[in-house]
């Protein structure tokens, strides 16, 4: 009766959906916050690439861990999973399943991926967004969006309507640092070269 009243309560609340857009690049994680959800929310999330060879992958994880515990925790049985199973389909499957509520890789249209999941209780969950391939070292990148619709039934892809559901917040693990070496020669004739950047994201950090 209580499973009953809560899926009621939540199906009560007005539909809303949200648009964001994002760029990873190689082996780079991003993460979104969905504060305050409530028992019997229905959670249905798309992403997919707009640029570049993007393969997306989507995970949805509880805060009774930090981000950082969790991303310790990850990498340590990910590199003990991997040398004990010659499998790494399964030894991946076994992993996510562990540390994820749900999971998608190419649950979408294409390489798309795509999710619904119905809260279990109230509180805080993280929405996680990479490449699927990251994992093993092999990971894409480029442009994505993200659909994300609360209690909207199929209709991520609807006109995005009410409230933000999700915030971008810092993710403390699978952030890649890049290093580039340039060589040039200035001249009387040529004194300046400009070098143009790729996309930075607001927070990095660039040193030269």
């Amino acid at each position: 009766m209580l499973t009953q009243a809560s899926l009621s309560a939540a199906q009560d609340q007005p539909a809303r959906v949200q648009r964001i857009t994002g760029r990873l690049q190689a082996a780079e994680t991003h993460a979104y916050l969905l504060n305050g959800l409530r028992a019997g929310d229905q959670l249905t999330v798309s992403m997919r690439a707009t640029s570049g060879n993007l393969d997306p992958a989507l995970g949805i994880v509880d805060t009774t861990m930090s981000l950082e515990e969790i991303g310790t925790r990850y990498q340590a049985d990910l590199q003990r999973l991997l040398a004990a199973n010659e499998s790494v389909a399964l030894a991946l499957d076994e992993l996510r399943n562990r540390y994820f509520l749900a999971f998608d890789d190419d649950g979408g249209v294409g390489y798309a991926a795509a999710l619904a999941y119905v809260v279990p209780a109230p509180g805080d969950y993280v929405l996680i967004a990479s490449s699927s391939l990251s994992a093993l070292g092999r990971a894409t990148s480029g442009d994505y969006e993200l659909r994300i619709g609360l209690n909207a039934g199929e209709s991520t892809g609807a006109v995005p309507t009410g409230a933000p559901i999700a915030e971008r917040i810092p993710f403390p693990w699978g952030v890649s640092a890049s290093v580039e070496e340039a060589s040039g020669t200035l001249t009387a004739a040529a004194p300046v070269v400009s070098l143009k950047l790729v996309d930075i994201d607001a927070g990095a950090t660039l040193t030269a």
